[in-house]
This record gives C-alpha cells, sequence and structure tokens, in this order.
C-alpha cells in the first residue's frame, strides 16, 4: 500500500482438535467415590477442544531509514468436551478451560532507524516494547492455585499482563562481513513467571522466572 511504504498483513483462523493431548495431575478415585489427588503428572488423551483468533501486522516505511511496525493478536482457546474418566489412577481435568500459555491479547510495536556513516558502514537504532496478557502455566485447574480454597487474597498464580521494552545498537560495515550490536532487554526489569505449577500435596509453586534485565554486546560474522 502506499507505493510501497505500508504492509498490511491480517490472519483469521479457527481450529478444532479431537482427542488432544494434556499433562495433567493424577487422581485416585476409591469405590466410595472419594477422590484424591496423586504427586505424578501423565500426558494423555483428554477431549475436544477449540483455538480461534486473528493477527494483524502493519509495517511502515515512510523513508528508506524509518521502518515502523505494529502488530496485534487476539486468541480464544477452550476446552469444549471431556473424554477422560476419574476412575482409580485416571488423569483428569474438570469442566471447560482455557488452554495454558495462551493470552488473549499480545501487541509489539517496532522502530528502526538505519544511518549512513560517512565511510560507508549502517548504524541501525532499534526500539521494541511487547505486551502479553494474562495467560495460565498450566492447562490442568488442578495445578493452578485458584483451584484450592483459603489462597490468600491477592495471590495468583497467573503469569503475563506485563509489557517489556528491547533496544539494540548495531554497526555493519561496507562489506557487511560482520556486525557489531549492542543490546539491552526487559529494560523496566520485570519479574515475570512464565512456567510453572501449584500442586496442594506438596504445598509448593514450582515457577520458572523470566531472565531480569540484561545488557549485553554481540559479534556476528557473516559468510
Amino acid at each position: 500500500l502506499a507505493d510501497g511504504h505500508v504492509r498490511f498483513n491480517a490472519t483469521y483462523f479457527d481450529t478444532t482438535w479431537d482427542d488432544i493431548q494434556a499433562s495433567l495431575a493424577l487422581r485416585y478415585c476409591d469405590p466410595s467415590g472419594n477422590c484424591y489427588d496423586l504427586p505424578a503428572v501423565v500426558r494423555q488423551n483428554i477431549g475436544a477442544a477449540s483455538a480461534k483468533g486473528a493477527e494483524i501486522e502493519l509495517t511502515w516505511a515512510p523513508t528508506d531509514k524509518l521502518m515502523v511496525n505494529v502488530n496485534l493478536g487476539h486468541l480464544e482457546t477452550d476446552l469444549t468436551s471431556q473424554t477422560v474418566n476419574t476412575a482409580a489412577a485416571a488423569a483428569y481435568v474438570v469442566g471447560q478451560t482455557e488452554f495454558s500459555q495462551a493470552p488473549k491479547r499480545t501487541r509489539n510495536i517496532g522502530v528502526q532507524y538505519d544511518a549512513s556513516l560517512k565511510n560507508g558502514g549502517t548504524l541501525s537504532t532499534r526500539y521494541d516494547y511487547t505486551y502479553v496478557s494474562q495467560y495460565w502455566r498450566q492447562f490442568d485447574p488442578s495445578l493452578r492455585v485458584a483451584w484450592y480454597p483459603g489462597v490468600p487474597a491477592g495471590y495468583s498464580d497467573e503469569a503475563g499482563d506485563v509489557g517489556t521494552s528491547n533496544i539494540r545498537l548495531t554497526y555493519t560495515p561496507t562489506d557487511s562481513k560482520w556486525d557489531l550490536a549492542f543490546f539491552g532487554t526487559n529494560l523496566e526489569d520485570k519479574y515475570i513467571l512464565n512456567s510453572g505449577f501449584f500442586h496442594g500435596i506438596w504445598g509448593f509453586d514450582f515457577a520458572t522466572v523470566a531472565r531480569p534485565r540484561e545488557f549485553g554486546a554481540s559479534l556476528t560474522f557473516h559468510f
């Protein structure tokens, strides 16, 4: 579009699964119908599921040196039916639930400027901002803190709902055989949970955390 200065892509998808797989907590149910969680997780087919959403990508290059890109995404996920039973030592999932690692909204904004130097090289400056909305770290509701009664107010095992910024400064000589870059990531130094699970038997929240704010340099050779 706009005499080649604008590129616009839009995608819509609607996906369904039969016998989708997930790793779920193990549950034992005795003949009286009393069920107990066991300290084990099993992967198996659990039922039908769906995922649908849309993605928009917009790139604007007002000049040969300046480029701006905007990416937006929206996602809806759901376990639509359950086929696993609750017999002795069977994995289980309860009711309809959103997928794990599936944020509903994502946004990315990037700006890059390529400056031409007197020696013929290029100095590229880039800034990126990324936002990810809330998402569950685990598929199985029983491995989410919200599943258990008595959880302190305000405590949550949710991940996401966070925005981070990255910067990068790259020098490329005329022959483009190598480049030298200086960069900074997670400039806000956000504390970000990105995976893990909670289980009532152990009483612990097992979590992995994203990397903190970092600065670094890289030297890359092109063959």
